[in-house]
C-alpha cells in the first residue's frame, strides 16, 4: 500500500493542482482558470486537501470586499517523492502512479502544443528524448546524487524578470540484466 503521502501527491487532480504551483503561487481563481475541467468545488476541495497535509501553504492574503483571497505556493518547491515512499508502494501502485505521472505529463505537453504557433514548436526550447546510459552502480549513484543538486536548485529558483517557467520531468528506468 502506497503511503499516505504518496497517494496525496499521487491523485490525477491534487498532481495537476501542484504542477501548477510549482514555482509560483496562485489564487484559487488562478488555478481554476489554468485548470478549466474541474468544477469549482473538485479544486477548492482538493486545494484545501494539500493545505491540511501540508504539502502547499498559504503565500499570501488580500482583503477583498470583506472577504479573503489566499494565494497558495508549494510548501517545498522539489516536491518529490522520497525512497521510503516508493518503497511502500505495490506494483500496482506504482503502475497507477505512473499513469498519472504519464497523463499529467501528456496533458500539460498537450496545453503547449495546442498553444504554441507551428514555426515555434522548432524553437529548441522543447525537448524531449530517450535513449539508454550504461552504469555501474557506483556511477549511477554518482549520477544521481548530481541531478538531485541541479534539480533542487532549479526547482528552488523563484520568478523573476527574465525567467520563464519550464516544466522539467524526469524518468529512469533500471533494466533487467539480460544476457545476449
Amino acid at each position: 500500500m502506497a503511503s499516505e503521502r504518496a497517494n496525496l501527491i499521487l491523485h490525477p487532480i491534487r498532481l495537476r493542482i501542484l504542477g501548477e504551483l510549482a514555482g509560483r503561487a496562485l489564487t484559487t481563481a488562478q488555478l481554476g482558470q489554468l485548470l478549466p475541467d474541474l468544477p469549482q468545488a473538485t479544486l477548492y476541495r482538493h486545494v484545501k486537501t494539500l493545505l491540511d497535509n501540508g504539502l502547499i501553504a498559504v503565500h499570501a492574503e488580500t482583503r477583498i470586499n470583506g472577504a479573503t483571497e489566499r494565494t497558495y505556493s508549494l510548501a517545498r518547491q522539489d516536491l518529490r517523492l522520497e525512497p521510503e515512499d516508493l518503497r511502500s508502494m505495490t506494483h500496482e501502485d506504482h503502475r497507477q502512479a505512473f499513469g498519472v505521472y504519464t497523463a499529467t505529463l501528456h496533458q500539460t505537453f498537450e496545453r503547449f502544443v495546442s498553444n504554441v504557433p507551428q514555426e515555434q514548436l522548432g524553437s529548441g526550447k522543447l525537448r524531449y528524448n530517450w535513449g539508454a546510459v550504461y552504469m555501474t552502480d557506483e556511477e549511477f549513484a554518482a549520477f544521481s546524487t548530481r541531478f538531485a543538486e541541479l534539480t533542487h536548485e532549479l526547482f528552488t529558483q523563484t520568478p523573476a524578470p527574465g525567467r520563464k517557467r519550464y516544466v522539467l520531468a524526469s524518468v529512469v528506468i533500471p533494466e533487467e540484466e539480460k544476457e545476449l
